[in-house]
C-alpha cells in the first residue's frame, strides 16, 4: 500500500485524473478517478464489493483521501475503530449502525426517507423478499402493508411513523375492527384521497377471494414480528444516520456487521432496507 500523502512515482495522469492528487478516487497505484465530474462527464460512485483483504486494500487509501462521503459495511468494525478519528479530524460527521453490537448502534428509521407515496414500494419490496421464508406472502399482505404505510405518511407525525406503530396496530386483540373504522373515518374526513380507493380495492380483492381481513392482519404481523425484537425495535425507533446528508456534506456511515451467521440473520432485513 503506497502511502497516501504523496502521489506515487509511478501516477498516470490519464484522462480521467486530477492533476491534484488529493482531488481523486483511487482505482489502483496508477489509476485515479477526478472527483469533479465535470471534468469527466462520469458519475464518480463507486460500488467496492469482494473479499475484505482485497476491498481493504481499495477502501482504505480512499479514506485517507477524506474527499469525498463513505458508506463503508465494515466487518466487526474494524475500519471504524482504525479511522473513525482520523476522519472526525478531517470534519467528517462519523456515524455507524452496529449489528454486531446492537446497543452500541445509532438508530436508523427506514421511514424517515419515505417522502412520497412512490417510496413506499421499496421498503415492501425489501421486506417481502427478505421474509419468505416466515409466511407464505399473499398479495393481500403487501397491499395491507403498503395501504399501512400510505396512512401513516399521511396522518401520523414524521416521530411516529416506525415499525412500531405498525405492529402496535396489528396485534391489537380487535385489530380488524380498528382498522376498518380508521380508515372509514378517513374516508369521511377526506373522500377525494387516494387512500380511500386503495383500501376499496382491498376489500374487492377480500370479497373475491373470500379471505377474511382478519386473516391477512394476522399473516401481516408475522411477517413483521422480526421487528419486535428488543434491539431491532430500538434501531428503527427513530433516526440518526441522516442518510441524505451524505451528499451535502462529509460524512462516514460504518455498518458494522457481526461474523456469527444466526446473528447476522436476524437483521439481514434490516441491513438490505438500508442499502436501498
Amino acid at each position: 500500500m503506497f502511502n497516501h500523502k504523496t502521489k506515487p512515482e509511478n501516477f498516470s495522469f490519464h484522462s480521467f485524473a486530477n492533476e491534484n492528487f488529493a482531488e481523486n478516487t483511487i482505482i489502483s497505484e496508477d489509476i485515479m478517478f477526478d472527483l469533479n465530474t465535470q471534468n469527466t462527464l462520469r458519475n464518480n460512485n463507486i460500488f467496492v464489493l469482494g473479499d475484505p483483504e482485497f476491498t481493504n486494500e481499495l477502501v482504505e487509501p480512499n479514506i485517507l483521501q477524506a474527499n469525498s462521503s463513505y458508506f463503508i459495511i465494515d466487518k466487526n468494525g474494524f475500519l471504524h475503530n482504525k479511522y473513525s478519528r482520523f476522519l472526525e479530524d478531517k470534519g467528517y460527521a462519523v456515524k455507524y449502525i452496529n449489528f454486531a453490537n446492537p446497543e452500541e448502534s445509532s438508530h436508523y428509521n427506514p421511514f424517515n426517507y419515505v417522502y412520497e407515496k412512490e417510496d413506499i414500494p421499496i421498503i415492501s419490496d425489501c421486506i417481502f423478499q427478505n421474509t419468505a421464508s416466515v409466511v407464505i406472502d399473499s398479495p393481500l399482505e403487501k397491499d395491507l402493508f403498503e395501504l399501512l404505510c400510505l396512512y401513516m405518511l399521511r396522518s401520523f407525525s414524521k416521530s411516529e411513523r416506525a415499525f412500531r406503530s405498525l405492529i402496535s396496530l396489528l396485534k391489537e386483540d380487535n385489530a380488524e375492527k380498528t382498522i376498518t373504522q380508521m380508515f372509514e373515518e378517513y374516508k369521511t374526513q377526506n373522500p377525494a384521497a387516494d387512500i380511500n380507493a386503495f383500501w376499496r380495492l382491498i376489500n374487492d380483492k377480500l370479497e373475491k377471494s373470500n379471505v377474511e381481513l382478519s386473516f391477512v392482519i394476522s399473516a401481516l404481523y408475522k411477517k413483521l414480528t422480526l421487528f419486535e425484537n428488543e434491539n431491532i425495535e430500538s434501531i428503527t425507533s427513530f433516526d440518526e444516520l441522516e442518510l441524505g446528508s451524505l451528499s451535502e456534506k462529509k460524512t462516514a456511515i460504518f455498518c458494522i456487521v457481526p461474523d456469527e451467521t444466526c446473528e447476522w440473520e436476524r437483521y439481514r432485513v434490516l441491513y438490505s432496507l438500508l442499502c436501498r
